[in-house]
């Protein structure tokens, strides 16, 4: 039986499915969405105190009694592993540090409870996906749609700027007063590039996998519309996953060559498609963007701060010129942050000064990477948990399809595992663990681990049957 009849013979018709399945399963479609739009939120005065409110937080408070009524009905079962315990001994260094040393407490306990709401979607959606591992390979297909959603929303949105229209998802003076870039519903351009770059490279990773001629134009499109996007954010973060993830799927599919057919017509596809999208990005995508003919000058410039190079620094007061000193003082102002964050970690090395505790230091103790800020928050011990999580996201799906890399629908997994991987390079530069997506994808990527590694999932195959009859 192949994974699409066996998918649809387990496969549930809705009127078939418990009433309390009818509710989760919109609610994780709902949290993927929502997470993806993180740059969207309120302010809401509670007891007298304004709180940000996102859009994911909101389905979060939704889901939750949901998912403990699943659990109180016996419809769903607890699942805690080694990677779990990692999880919670994060958030419990914050609370703890945020709590006994802080020097501002009631900012570190704010912080604290926002890592708490990323920390709890990661849960909802792992245990979700567990639950039921036949919802895992449709919420993987919402991942990499809303990754073309986004794509198509910041490219529409440019073409209709350079025309005198509006409509937000851009980034307005970030280099020079004329400058654009895509940041798109994401709260930032960095975080928008490191979601393209993930979306990219799981197009990438399911096109090679995928047997011949199996929807093999779809995901060379969605390479192309993610890829064409990636350069509009204008930010070192998408550059670096890009080429970092490339070359990590290069190396894979180089080891098991033997084991996918046609690997070198793939690979030569992969390489048209994306000499493409660098066409493109040099003539029509140039003159929609002021700074776009300087990209690989920025790319450069934005790896090479002031002090380490005086001698390159342009001081002709021209566009050029000025684009040039804010793309060199981007990384000049992160090496001081850093530099800054480890000078004021000595003081406390072992438990660290608490969540966001140096706002004294620096705006809102906001470090700019998420290891540093781990190290400056919590010390040795959380910044020891959060690079186990960072390397424990990537070993386990890429083991995971190891074991089951014959089955074309395992191809998944690698791609949760390279994805983890460019989340990891890129929150070195932009942290990303205070927003929810890193945290939800994170989620599905340890659900579908769990779904295999318990017997839940036929021959490697997540889409192939139920974790749990449900009659």
């Amino acid at each position: 039986m192949t994974a699409e009849s066996s998918s649809a013979h387990y496969a549930l018709r809705p009127s078939e499915q418990h009433w309390i399945d009818r509710l989760v399963h919109p609610g994780l479609i709902s949290l993927l969405i929502a997470s993806t739009m993180n740059g969207l939120s309120a302010e809401w005065a509670v007891f007298g105190r304004e709180i940000t409110v996102r859009p994911d937080q909101v389905v979060l408070v939704f889901l939750l009694p949901v998912l403990a009524l699943a659990y109180g009905l016996g419809r769903f079962r607890l699942h805690v592993n080694r990677f779990e315990w990692a999880v919670l001994a994060f958030l419990f260094t914050n609370v703890a540090s945020s709590m006994l040393f802080s020097p501002s407490q009631s900012a570190s306990l704010q912080g604290a409870a926002l890592l708490g709401a990323c920390v709890a979607m990661y849960f909802v959606t792992r245990e979700i996906v567990s639950n039921r591992a036949e919802w895992l390979g449709g919420a993987t297909n919402w991942v990499v749609g809303l990754g073309i959603a986004q794509a198509l929303y910041c490219l529409t949105a440019l073409i209709l700027y350079s025309f005198g229209y509006m409509i937000g998802g851009l980034q307005i003076g970030h280099l020079s007063e004329a400058s654009v870039a895509i940041e798109g519903t994401f709260w930032e351009a960095n975080l928008l590039g490191a979601y393209l770059a993930l979306i990219a490279l799981f197009f990438t990773v399911r096109y090679v996998l995928a047997p011949e001629g199996q929807r093999g134009g779809t995901y060379l499109l969605g390479l192309f519309i993610t890829s064409l996007a990636l350069p509009l954010t204008v930010t070192r973060s998408a550059a670096l996953a890009l080429v970092l993830g490339m070359l990590a799927t290069a190396l894979i599919v180089c080891t098991y060559r033997r084991e996918i057919h046609g690997w070198r017509k793939k690979a030569g596809r992969i390489v048209v498609v994306l000499g493409c999208v660098l066409l493109l990005t040099v003539t029509v995508m140039n003159d929609l963007v002021s700074t776009l003919s300087r990209y690989p000058n920025l790319l450069l410039e934005r790896w090479i701060p002031s002090s380490w190079a005086p001698a390159l620094e342009v001081d002709v007061p021209t566009i050029g010129g000025a684009v040039t000193k804010a793309s060199r003082g981007s990384m000049e102002g992160r090496l001081d942050a850093w530099l800054r964050a480890m000078e004021y970690w000595r003081e406390r090395p072992i438990l660290g000064h608490g969540t966001l505790a140096g706002g004294n230091v620096i705006r809102e103790g906001w470090w700019y990477s998420s290891l540093v800020q781990a190290l400056y928050d919590t010390g040795v011990v959380g910044f020891l948990v959060l690079l186990w999580i960072h390397v424990g996201a990537v070993v386990y799906p890429v083991r995971a399809w190891v074991r089951t890399r014959r089955n074309p629908g395992s191809a998944n997994l690698l791609g949760f595992g390279v994805g983890n991987a460019v989340l990891f390079f890129t929150s070195q530069f932009s942290n990303l663990y205070f927003v929810g997506f890193p945290w939800v994808f994170l989620g599905l990527s340890m659900g579908a681990v769990a779904a295999y590694s318990k017997g839940h999932v036929a021959k490697g195959d997540w889409t192939s049957r139920p974790a749990f009859h449900q009659g």
